[in-house]
């Protein structure tokens, strides 16, 4: 009850707000540390059980992990290939194969464009809209599906789907046209 009369909940209630709309941890470091060295706060969390909880929830013990290219493939997957001895198949594989070899490429920093340089956490802020990943992970894996519709990749966060153009299985091209992409659309999804 006294933490309630003192406001800690209200104060708790709007840390996991902030973590659950943001997708990770508080962003402003300053306020949390201040509130966990409150000898009281600490003592309510410690009643309820709260503090491991926190630790592993909030990447307490310092930055989110850094996202590989390896981490990334594992979160999408491939389930939409065309059918088998198709040039539409042929066509998929080879697009699936370049999107690998995009974010390993984005890892090794060789995406680049005039400003700047493409990394794996951008690709996965244009595929998710997160620009980590969240601390429970995702609640599924993001599919890959193909389309002969489009010239420009596409992304639904809802329906955790990344559609490809078949277009794209000269590598250059794909890369050009992916950097575009996730360039020239930052910040959806960000509050």
């Amino acid at each position: 009850m006294m933490g309630m009369v003192d406001g800690h909940f209200h104060t708790f209630g709007e840390m996991l707000g902030t973590i659950l709309i943001q997708g990770g941890p508080i962003q402003d470091a300053d306020y949390p540390e201040r509130l966990m060295e409150d000898e009281s706060v600490m003592n309510v969390l410690e009643a309820a059980g709260i503090c491991q909880l926190e630790r592993i929830l909030c990447h307490r013990f310092g930055k989110p992990p850094k996202i590989s290219a390896e981490i990334l493939i594992e979160i999408v997957d491939v389930s939409t290939f065309r059918r088998s001895g198709s040039n539409a198949r042929h066509n998929s594989e080879d697009v699936d194969q370049n999107f690998e070899s995009f974010v390993h490429d984005c890892e090794d920093g060789t995406c680049t464009y005039d400003g700047g340089v493409v990394k794996v956490d951008d690709v996965l802020r244009f595929i998710t809209g997160c620009s980590t990943v969240p601390p429970g992970g995702f609640d599924a894996r993001f599919s890959i599906g193909f389309t002969e519709e489009r010239k420009y990749p596409t992304v639904s966060t809802c329906t955790f789907e990344v559609v490809l153009p078949l277009h794209l299985k000269n590598y250059n091209t794909f890369k050009d046209i992916m950097i575009e992409s996730i360039v020239s659309g930052p910040g959806f999804g960000q509050i």
